[in-house]
This record gives C-alpha cells, structure tokens and sequence, in this order.
C-alpha cells in the first residue's frame, strides 16, 4: 500500500464556506475523493488544520506554525512514500507581515526539513508533492479585515515561485489557482464542488508518480 500524508490548512480539513465552522464529510472533502479516485492501493492521510501557516506564528491563534510541528506530525505517520503539502493561504493575513520571498524559503525548509527528519530517523524520504494552493477571492473583503487587497495580489502570484522551489528540489508541482476557486462567500475555502475538481487533478500526478 502506498501511504501519502496531505499536509495543510482548512483547505485540506474542508471548512465549508456557507457554514462557517463546519467541515465537508470525508467522501466530498479532496483528500477523501483522492482517496476514492486512487483506490484500495494507496492510503491517504488527511492532516489539515484551520489556521495553519508555512512557517510563521500567529499571535492571534498559536500553534497554527506548520513547520514548528512538522517533525511530530511527520514522524507519527511514518514510513511514507508521499509528502503532499498545500500551504500559504493564511500566510496572507496582513498582520502576519509575511512575504511571498519568505512563503518561497519557507517551501524550501519543508523539502530539506522532510528529508533530514526521516534520514535522522532511519525512515524511508517520501516523494513530494507541492501544491500551490487557489488564489484568495474577492469576498475575503466583505468579511474579513485580516486579507486586503495586497492579500489578494500576491496569492495570485505565488503559483510561479512554488513551481520553482519545486524544480529545485526534484519535488512534483500543481498550482492549484487556474483549476479551482475559492468560495466568493468567504473568499478563502473551496466548495464542494473545487474538491471535486482538485482531487481529480491530483490523483494522476500521484499515479505517475508510483508507475
């Protein structure tokens, strides 16, 4: 069985944008329609959590630093063959102070941070997938004070700078922005029907990845 660990935010727990605070089922949210799509040969770990950033600590909810509890998380899970990570949406709050130069350095540290935690460990390194995550909608504006419109600007312009830290590392790439929306409702969380869509563009970068 070939085990892939998705690593991410509320994307990836499947916060329902016309319901806030709630979360899709396991069959609508993408990693269990991956799971469908895939089959009884690969397992898929689900491990989103609301909030989460790349690498940055968030005053007004800790703990959310993916980086700093990677190394747990990772090691909980092991042996792995695949590291998907889908991170940087909440990396865009405007007190967070953060920039797309450091969310593209903060990609890079996952990549060596995965390879050094599992060789210190005498765990096999999982292939990676990096998935640049959809742009933030227009709507965040309506609702939320934390994104404005420079927030906006640069989740439109990630996609390029994930590729490349991707080509760095030998590491898969999908930008995930020309293929699915955010919901205008929120601005930030994908419907039910983007989960569909984002599983189905996943699961053959995954097939080819174990052909």
């Amino acid at each position: 069985m070939i085990h892939v660990l998705c690593y991410g935010d509320s994307n990836t727990w499947g916060y329902r944008p016309d319901a806030p605070h709630c979360r899709f089922d396991e069959a609508t949210r993408w990693p269990g329609r991956l799971q469908a799509l895939l089959g009884p040969e690969y397992r898929i770990i689900e491990e989103g959590l609301n909030g989460r950033t790349t690498a940055f600590e968030d005053p007004i909810c800790p703990g959310r630093n993916g980086l700093a509890s990677l190394e747990a998380i990772l090691l909980s899970h092991c042996p792995l063959d695949l590291f998907v990570l889908m991170l940087g949406t909440n990396d865009y709050k405007d007190y967070l102070r953060s920039s797309n130069y450091a969310m593209q350095e903060a990609l890079g540290l996952y990549c060596e941070r995965v390879r050094d935690i599992c060789e210190s460990n005498s765990q096999p390194v999982p292939k990676m997938l990096i998935i640049s995550p959809p742009a933030v909608d227009r709507g965040v504006l309506k609702l939320d004070e934390e994104f404005t419109e420079e927030s906006i600007a640069r989740s439109e312009d990630f996609g390029r700078r994930a590729k490349a830290v991707a080509a760095r590392f030998g590491a898969a790439f999908l930008d995930a922005a020309p293929l699915v929306r955010a919901s205008s409702i929120d601005g930030l969380h994908l419907p039910a029907e983007e989960h569909a869509k984002l599983a189905e563009a996943v699961a053959p970068i995954v097939r080819d990845l174990f052909e």
